[in-house]
């Protein structure tokens, strides 16, 4: 992980892994724009719960957990 994003992390103390896709190899896999913020829910499985292709910082996290119940 980048230092930029553990500092990210910390800062924010989130409790949840961040990735990092300098790449483009897990967008690809994953069918979303390499480079572009987006959000992924995978399921317990792995599978692809559903893809947050355009994310508004302001309300994103609201919206993901409302989502998430």
């Amino acid at each position: 992980m980048p230092e930029a994003q553990k500092a990210f992390k910390a800062e924010q103390q989130l409790n949840f892994p961040l990735l990092s896709d300098p790449k483009g190899e897990l967008a690809a896999a994953l069918g979303v724009t390499p480079g572009k913020r987006q959000t992924v829910v995978l399921d317990k499985e792995g599978k692809i719960e559903r893809v947050y292709g355009t994310v508004e910082a302001a309300t994103h996290a609201k919206d993901l957990l409302k989502d998430l119940k």
